[in-house]
């Protein structure tokens, strides 16, 4: 499954300097600079990957929009999906046996796999890595064996896929929860990816394995495959 970047380690990054959410009497007013007040958080709509416009359907469970603050959100411009401060994703429910809480981002750093999640994408995530030490040591993401399921009315997606990060190798074999769906309707329909200068998004009602989820099929491998819960 072509993912961002799942690392846990992180190197030496300047503090972002991202203001908090300021504790004012109205949601209008609470978030300061290109802050949106969301989904009980603040969301840097001036950030790589947040469109003020995003589909927030006010659950703030599996497959809404999200961002993420803080020096931890990426590696050489590549997101990390279980970095840094997750705001929007919190009625997913964690902890979760096995996985980790992630915000799904679109990569289009040109380091890593690219991935198309636009304006974030919440998920519960599991990773093995295996390969080259240097990416694996702290690569894996979770726990893969023990992630087994997803909450009622998701699905668990699983597959693998190729990292190479300069001149370094591993193979990733990732499992996430999507929501389950059944028209494109449920499935944050016109949205729009400002990492991609405004392109329209392919999120849909994908179907696989005879089941039928919320998701850009850019995503999946080869050898995706699928299980509703």
């Amino acid at each position: 499954m072509r993912l961002a970047l799942p690392l846990t380690l992180i190197t030496a990054f300047a503090a972002s300097g991202n203001p908090g959410c300021s504790p004012e009497d109205t949601d209008e007013d609470r978030c300061g600079g290109d802050y949106l007040y969301v989904d009980g958080g603040c969301i840097d709509t001036s950030a790589p990957g947040t469109d003020s416009d995003a589909d927030a359907d006010g659950d703030s469970g599996l497959g809404a929009p999200c961002s993420c603050t803080g020096t931890e959100c990426e590696l050489m411009g590549m997101p990390v999906p279980t970095g840094g401060t997750i705001t929007g994703c919190e009625n997913v429910p964690t902890p979760w046996t096995g996985a980790e809480l992630g915000c799904m981002q679109t990569n289009a750093s040109g380091v890593g796999p690219e991935s198309w999640f636009a304006n974030g994408f919440c998920t519960l995530m599991a990773v093995d890595c295996e390969g080259d030490a240097t990416l694996c040591d702290e690569g894996n993401v979770g726990d893969l064996s023990a992630m087994t399921a997803c909450p009622a009315g998701s699905a668990r997606l699983s597959g693998s896929g190729e990292l190479d990060v300069m001149g370094f190798s591993a193979t990733l074999t990732t499992a996430l929860c999507a929501p389950l769906c059944e028209t494109n309707d449920d499935c944050r329909a016109g949205e729009t990816d400002p990492v991609l200068g405004g392109d329209p998004s392919q999120y849909e009602c994908h179907e696989l394995d005879g089941v039928k989820f919320c998701y850009d099929p850019r995503n999946l491998s080869d050898d995706a495959s699928a299980e509703a819960f």
